[in-house]
């Protein structure tokens, strides 16, 4: 089971993804003699549920949405189970957490946006009592505050821009708080200038703009010394392309129009030496378009 585990994981890595589910399907039924063969394991019980996750994220990937949201309730199921056998294991807590957001992103992925809410929750709530148990846990803190920006994006998906910007707030101050206790830790930085961004898109839609501009302000100056720090990091690079496009929108919310064709120009200058170095990357080339396409804006303003 494990072996075939490695060969789905390998040719996920590889982009054969049809393959790696070919792979993640004996391992599944593997795990499924092991769990109905000891029904009292939970071990087994546990390797079944995670075998459902991993089914549950090769068929996202190959968009077959359904598919996996319905890997990912069995999954769930399971998970639930565990949880309820022991409330005080917070390792199965955790994987009950991951197994409702992972339900709750394919619930929204499928329009079903009232249960997603419901399933986020569920998900909010577990990780609230998990970093509120140990604070000094990195790792729990930042699972809720990834938790409360899911809530953000449903909410904002629903039109509840307020609500949103409050979740993104949350969100932002566990990322804050991350960030400043390990200001070397690039990874909580990257967290911290998405989190400002989530908040200035919502300042920029609720008519905030000075407010927006600012925050996109600081998300910029983080990206800027990621990139600055690591000048051949494609990742930071990019984030620094979308960071001036969003300086952009800011200055152009706030009719300062020829700032803002400026800084498109210099998100477009990043976009372009990043989607001419690896010409079979759709996301950098998604990048590249999204710049055109603001300069175009621009110019016609």
């Amino acid at each position: 089971m494990v072996s075939y585990d490695k060969i789905g994981e390998a040719l996920v890595a590889a982009g054969k993804r049809e393959e790696a589910h070919a792979a993640y399907q004996k391992s599944l039924v593997i795990a499924q003699q092991l769990a109905d063969g000891d029904k009292g394991n939970a071990r087994w019980q546990r390797v079944l549920s995670v075998s459902y996750d991993k089914i549950g994220q090769v068929m996202v990937a190959t968009g077959e949405r359904e598919e996996a949201l319905a890997a990912y309730q069995k999954g769930l199921a399971i998970a639930q189970q565990l949880a309820d056998l022991d409330k005080d294991n917070a390792e199965w807590r955790s994987d009950l957490a991951v197994s409702y957001e992972n339900t709750g992103n394919m619930l929204m992925a499928t329009g079903k946006r009232e249960r997603a809410l419901a399933a986020y929750q569920k998900s909010l709530a577990i990780r609230q009592q998990l970093a509120d148990s140990d604070k000094g846990d990195a790792q729990w803190q930042r699972n809720l505050a990834l938790s409360y920006a899911n809530m953000g994006n449903m909410l904002m998906a629903g039109g509840k821009r307020e609500e949103a910007l409050a979740a993104y707030r949350k969100t932002l101050a566990i990322f804050q708080q991350l960030a400043d206790s390990d200001k070397g830790n690039a990874n909580w930085q990257h967290d911290l200038a998405i989190s400002y961004e989530k908040v200035g898109d919502v300042l920029v839609a609720v008519g905030q703009r000075e407010e927006a501009l600012a925050t996109y302000q600081k998300s910029f100056a983080i990206r800027q010394q990621l990139a600055d720090r690591d000048k051949g990091n494609a990742q930071w690079q990019r984030d620094l392309s979308i960071g001036f496009g969003k300086i952009g929108d800011g200055l152009a919310a706030e009719d300062r129009r020829e700032e803002a064709l400026v800084a498109y120009q210099k998100s477009l200058a990043i976009a372009q030496q990043l989607a001419d170095r690896d010409k079979g990357n759709a996301q950098l080339q998604r990048v590249l378009t999204v710049s055109y396409e603001r300069i175009g804006n621009a110019l016609v303003d």
